[in-house]
């Protein structure tokens, strides 16, 4: 929290705390006594009385331009405030903050090498004598002196949260004054000359428009001629056309123009790139272009058909000068773009730029989504952006940048503000007038209802300003623990290389597909589950998953060498993709900004650069919350499963999960196998599960048993059918709801979700290919619509609380979301708005459950999930006033958090076992899970507590030996194996402890090598003496701490339910009630398959053709298909498809070149007869080929024949 003062050149002083949000600041300030009060607030007069108002807290916020205060009014009038005070107090912080640019940072200018990225903790700049050192782009330090008296201070300090919220439904705003911050003389320049000069923006480095329509002649631009585009730089002339755009009741076009594509945060304090200007259209109502003919008022600017407001350009003048900017914004567009309906093509960009002035647009209409979900449903390569589309659409040709500069534009020093007069008039103004047009062709050919897209469209629209609100303030990684991050993750490169060296029993280079093939196929005879297009053994991440996922009769995994190999894998990535690339990907501050793709074809997103939905768990572990900010995680449990069972409306399933501790996959196995309930074991638990999934992923009968076993084969394409029926017994609404999804995807050639979102088939797809996506998109697709649904539900939330920029989104994973909240807003009440927001209520389906934890990192916001029973008791308690006991110390929290979910746990087995109703019978499998959660980690706390007193013992010693401190050391970097949570105890000393560590390591790797080397060098004394007085600390700290409520002891012996109960006993002192509750351990079952033998019909479905099909194309290049009468042959290059067309036209075949002869091939054909064979081409994309060529049946084998010596030449 930010503390401080601020006294003016009068000695006016108000005392002032609060924080600094990026986009804006929020203060409280008071004054410490009534005479202070009344020089900042005169009052009001009244019948000729001066009247005083007695405000104790006044609300103040600095934004961009301007400083407002609470509207603070005696009897409905304005008090008199000090204007000149509150302008000064806002200019100068916001001054302050716009001066800390590098060449102002301490030591800018001195030669520094050998610094790692990220290792500066902070960054101070200096200023004429004043003095700002921020942390992650906050203040922690600001100390300014004027003339006279005239000071302010400000500084972080350690202090309980303080709520941040305004006293008044209104505010007071004043503009503020930093002619004084833009004073340059300070800065090295000497000698830069020759520089500038040669990097300077030259009139030879841009075209002309006559060069671009010379060097472009097979376009047109003439319809530009009679367009009526202004650029408006006189804000007279400008304020009528904002009258009169503001008054206009129909939409609003609008579009920005950049210095560059880095729109971010950081941008409001001059850090990234900028707005230069914007463009506003609007359509004339009927009324209007009659008084345009009847006047001849075409020419006047008021009717325009755009308008270019200038705001940053070098070459024409701008509206406002630059320090009347923010006021321009503020007060003629922040109401048009609040208020009005507001059209955009790709309105996340455009949100972004005007968050930089705290605006957020009321978008309504996104062209590119319309494009999207209508014609871009059905061709998916189709491009989105609006000058291709205005070409295809509307006939127009239009100017792009690359046409105004030599090479690809941003790749030189030319940016939009370098443009002349012209260029930017016939470059940016018909943006929006083309915008506009389109949208009135849209809504003209009923594109909403002929592509069924109307809902989907309007949760589209309002889900772009999320995704604009998480690229503006981004991730943050702790930057400064990267040298460790990539200690970590050479360690685990490391410990996965040699799991598997010791599996194979030499070593190997892991990246060589060759030895790992050899090793796992040939060596370890794993079986081949899937081929490489060359026809090779896969060792691909899908593949290995599958290893993975393979068990023995007692769960352990199969080849757990699949596992070791994907970890490998993943950590060698991270090295090479982050880690190396972290200086280009995060600022020196930490943050990073991803790019969110919003539209995948199944709904959901994609990110890139970087892709933060690919980050293991340890990567996880270092994205932290900005300064001043908590972690949280929500994600959604089997939400897909709960989809399906609500759109089928398969009645009794929506009860059964409206229990929040059912288990959806161990009732299905029960009813797939006959099997009670409590008797389930793992592996029928882990069949049934398969199945779930394997359903809901439109799997068929082959992809599903090999889901299940690992292995496709007619073995298991047998168990998949006989699995598949079991599934659907006593499940016929949702048997029927899937086999009706495949039908309509069928005969429709798309399918649709809950919310209308259609997801087209190519007319050249397989029917199995489009039954398989057909009956999964309807489910996993409203997935992805709910989730969407969900986070414009939050962000609503987060403006209508006024925790924008408060509480922030910086991560969308699937069905999970990554959260920050400053620690003004109390984590209790964040909980309840999060679970507000996210699980939604839709009328007949089963709740949407959520997940939900605190972290002081992603990791263990997510790892540690609340139950949702446990949330609500957190809610119903603390969900309206907060968490009394909240500090702003994340990690006391997630202690505490810890702490509530395993009493939860324990508390839940102690209530089980005193219900009479369960006395001697079959443990549920609910308890059971809680019973190997609590005592497992019993036994971590008696594994901590032996750690705790050998180092009290160790650190207490009168002597310090060598032993001793090897002990010390030893037992504190054990603490964190021990399988607790104690990030409250060891994340305050964690910076030094983590270099200690380091240190520590180098020393004994010295030690270990043979030679005896100088401990002090590695070590100093001082340092030693520090880690053994914090190890003794936390050691004593840890020992005081009560992890589990009544818990008597930790020195129980685990094993199977029935001796876990005995160790839950005696842990909680209740071995009388475990003896009298009798509870019975479940027994094995084998399940019932009687059923499905009599009904299991060996017939090939569409899927396993196809599966079929792809093995032979790939292992033989053909695939002869003689129900259908058609060879297939493999085209997956053009060179291989034009030698196989040469090949066949040679031998035979007709085309349409054979005219009569082609033509009588075809109705033989399509007679039925066996007489000619129709050839078929498969491309790479899994595609067919429209071509058809018709051969005579008896010369077919001979092509076949070729394939085969085709492939064998290639080495198949």
């Amino acid at each position: 929290m930010l503390r401080g003062y601020y006294v003016s050149q009068e000695g006016y002083k108000i005392n002032l705390i609060g924080y600094d949000f990026d986009s804006y600041l929020s203060f409280i300030g008071s004054c410490s006594s009534e005479k202070m009060r009344v020089k900042l607030d005169r009052g009001v007069v009244l019948d000729g009385e001066r009247y005083y108002s007695n405000w104790n807290e006044l609300y103040i916020q600095v934004n961009v331009g301007d400083i407002k205060v609470d509207d603070i009014r005696i009897e409905g009038e304005k008090t008199d405030f000090n204007i000149e005070f509150f302008s000064r107090l806002g200019s100068i912080i916001r001054g302050m903050k716009s001066i800390c640019i590098p060449q102002r940072e301490e030591d800018y200018y001195l030669l520094k090498t050998g610094s790692e990225f990220g290792t500066k903790p902070s960054y101070t700049y200096n200023y004429f004598g004043n003095t700002i050192r921020l942390i992650e782009g906050q203040i922690d330090y600001l100390e300014y002196h004027g003339e006279g008296d005239e000071v302010l201070v400000l500084e972080d300090v350690y202090s309980e949260p303080v709520p941040m919220s305004r006293n008044t439904n209104t505010q007071r705003k004043f503009t503020l004054v930093l002619d004084e911050f833009k004073n340059t003389s300070d800065l090295q320049t000497g000698g830069m000359e020759d520089f500038l000069a040669a990097n300077s923006v030259n009139s030879d480095d841009v075209y002309s428009l006559a060069e671009i329509i010379e060097r472009n002649p097979d376009k047109s631009y003439i319809w530009l001629k009679d367009r009526r585009y202004n650029i408006v730089n006189d804000l007279e002339v400008f304020k009528p056309i904002a009258k009169r755009i503001f008054n206009h009741p129909h939409e609003v076009g609008f579009d920005t123009e950049t210095t560059g594509l880095n729109i971010t945060f950081k941008s409001i304090t001059g850090q990234g790139d900028q707005l230069v200007g914007m463009v506003f259209t609007i359509i004339p109502t009927e009324a209007e272009k009659k008084k345009i003919e009847e006047l001849g008022l075409e020419n006047d600017v008021l009717y325009s058909d755009a308008w270019y407001i200038p705001i940053a350009h070098k070459n024409i003048d701008n509206i406002v000068p630059e320090d009347k900017v923010a006021w321009f914004i503020d007060k003629f567009i922040r109401p048009i773009l609040e208020q009005k309906k507001i059209v955009c093509h790709f309105g996340a960009y455009d949100s972004k730029v005007m968050f930089i002035y705290g605006i957020i647009i009321n978008l309504v209409h996104d062209t590119m989504i319309m494009l999207r979900l209508s014609h871009g449903a059905e061709n998916t390569m189709m491009k989105l952006g609006l000058k291709p589309n205005s070409k295809r659409f509307l006939g127009r040709d239009s100017f792009e940048l690359d046409d105004f500069v030599k090479g690809k534009w941003g790749m030189g020093d030319v940016t939009f503000a370098d443009l002349p007069y012209e260029s930017v008039k016939y470059y940016a103004c018909p943006d929006t007038d083309n915008m506009m047009a389109l949208l009135e062709l849209g809504k003209k050919e009923n594109w909403w209802d002929r592509w069924g897209m109307r809902r989907v469209y309007e949760l589209e629209v309002a889900f772009t300003k999320v995704v604009a609100y998480q690229e503006f303030f981004g991730h943050h990684v702790a930057v400064g623990k990267i040298a460790k991050l990539r200690r970590q993750l050479e360690e685990d490169v490391e410990t996965y290389s040699k799991l598997i060296f010791e599996i194979a029993g030499y070593s190997l280079n892991l990246r060589s597909s060759a030895q790992l093939k050899k090793l796992l196929f040939d060596e370890l005879d794993m079986p081949i589950l899937e081929y490489t297009d060359s026809g090779a053994p896969s060792t691909s991440k899908t593949a290995l998953k599958k290893y993975k996922g393979m068990t023995l009769d007692d769960g352990s995994p199969k080849y757990p060498i699949a596992d070791y190999i994907l970890k490998y894998r993943d950590s060698s990535k991270l090295m090479s993709d982050f880690i190396k690339n972290i200086d280009t990907i995060s600022t020196p501050d930490g943050f990073m900004f991803s790019g969110v793709k919003q539209f995948l074809e199944t709904g959901r997103l994609s990110v890139s650069n970087p892709n933060y939905q690919s980050y293991n768990d340890t990567v996880k572990k270092y994205i932290s919350p900005r300064k001043g900010y908590y972690m949280m995680d929500s994600d959604y449990s089997s939400v897909e499963i709960r989809i399906m069972m609500s759109m089928a409306q398969e009645q009794s399933m929506i009860d059964y999960l409206f229990d929040p501790d059912s288990d959806y996959h161990t009732l299905k196995a029960s009813q797939m196998f006959s099997i009670p309930y409590e008797l389930v074991s793992k592996q029928q638990r882990g069949a049934a599960k398969g199945v779930n999934f394997g359903i809901v992923y439109g799997m068929g009968d082959a992809s599903l048993g090999e889901n299940v076993t690992g292995v496709r084969s007619a073995e298991s394409t047998r168990y998949g059918s006989q699995l598949r029926k079991l599934y659907f017994k006593g499940m016929d609404v949702t048997e029927s709801f899937i086999a009706s999804n495949l039908d309509k995807a069928v005969a429709n050639r798309y399918a649709e979700t809950f919310f209308g979102r259609r997801r087209y088939f190519p007319p050249t797809m397989r029917i199995g290919s489009v039954k398989r996506q057909g009956g999964n998109h309807p489910i996993q697709g409203t997935a992805a619509d709910l989730y969407k649904q969900a986070m414009v539900n939050l962000y609503d939330n987060i403006i209508n609380l006024g925790w924008w920029g408060k509480f922030l989104l910086p991560c969308f994973v699937h069905d999970e979301i990554v959260m920050e909240a400053h620690n003004s807003i109390n984590p209790a009440v964040a909980m309840k708005v999060v679970r507000d927001s996210l699980m939604l209520t839709i009328e007949g389906w089963c709740p949407l459950y959520i997940g939900f934890g605190f972290g002081s990192h992603w990791y263990n916001a997510k790892k540690t999930e609340v139950p949702v029973q446990l949330q609500e008791e957190i809610i119903e308690s603390y969900g309206s006033e907060g968490f009394p006991f909240w500090n702003g110390n994340i990690h006391e929290l997630y202690e505490w958090e810890v702490k509530q979910i395993y009493d939860y746990k324990a508390r839940r087995i102690k209530e089980y076992l005193e219900d009479k109703e369960n006395h001697g019978k079959v443990i549920s499998p609910v308890i059971s899970g809680f019973l190997f959660e609590v005592m497992p980690y019993v036994k971590s706390l008696d594994k901590l507590n032996k750690v705790v007193k050998s180092l009290q013992k160790s650190s207490n010693a009168a002597l310090l030996t060598d032993d001793t401190v090897l002990s010390i050391v030893d037992n504190y970097f054990k603490l964190g194996k021990c399988g607790v949570h104690l990030d409250k105890f060891l994340e305050p000393v964690m910076e030094f402890t983590d270099e200690f560590e380091y240190a520590w390591k180098s020393y004994l790797k010295a030690y270990e090598s043979g030679t005896k080397p100088d401990f002090e060098k590695y070590i100093s004394q001082e340092d030693l003496n520090k880690f053994i007085e914090n190890a003794s600390s936390v050691a004593n700290e840890i020992a005081k701490y009560d992890f589990l409520d009544g818990l008597k002891t930790t020195k129980v012996e685990l094993g199977g339910i029935e001796k876990s109960l005995e160790a839950y006993g005696e842990a909680f002192g209740l071995e009388e009630l475990v003896k009298t509750a009798n509870l019975q351990e479940p027994h094995s079952v084998e399940e019932s398959t009687e059923v499905v033998e009599d009904t299991y019909e060996s017939t090939l479905e569409a899927e396993d053709k196809e599966v079929v099909m792809a093995e032979y194309l790939k292992g033989f290049g053909y695939y002869r298909d003689y129900e259908e009468r058609v060879l297939y042959l493999e085209g997956s290059s053009d060179s291989l498809l034009s030698y196989m067309l040469n090949y066949v036209l040679k031998n035979g075949a007709l085309s349409k070149k054979n005219g009569s002869d082609y033509t009588k091939a075809r109705e033989e054909y399509s007679m039925g007869s066996n007489t000619y064979t129709a050839i078929r081409f498969t491309l790479g994309d899994g595609s067919v080929h429209p071509t058809i060529l018709y051969m005579k049946s008896a010369s077919v084998s001979r092509v076949c024949s070729m394939c085969v010596r085709v492939k064998k030449q290639l080495g198949v």
